[in-house]
């Protein structure tokens, strides 16, 4: 019992500095090519529900083209209604 609960430590230890090292290279190398903050086209897949209607909405207020992508008919005009000028 004790060498399976050193191995997980170790284990756990290791995901977290990998997740440390991952948060620091995202850090150090940042995007170095223009990031349109309006204006810009957008594909969002599941848009019908949760973070992805979110994103529909937030981005399609700050003026984004939003197409939108759903699986059904009734999601559809759902998604018409909750977020004007997207693209269903």
């Amino acid at each position: 019992p004790k060498k399976k609960i050193a191995m997980f430590f170790r284990a756990a230890v290791l995901v977290g500095l990998c997740a440390c090292l991952l948060g620091l290279l995202d850090y150090v190398v940042a995007p170095n090519y223009p990031v349109p903050e309006s204006g810009g086209a957008v594909l969002i897949t599941g848009a019908s529900t949760g973070i992805g209607l979110h994103a529909a909405s937030v981005l399609a207020e700050n003026g984004f083209r939003v197409y939108a992508g759903v699986r059904s008919e009734k999601a559809k005009e759902e998604v018409k209604k909750m977020v004007p000028g997207v693209a269903v």
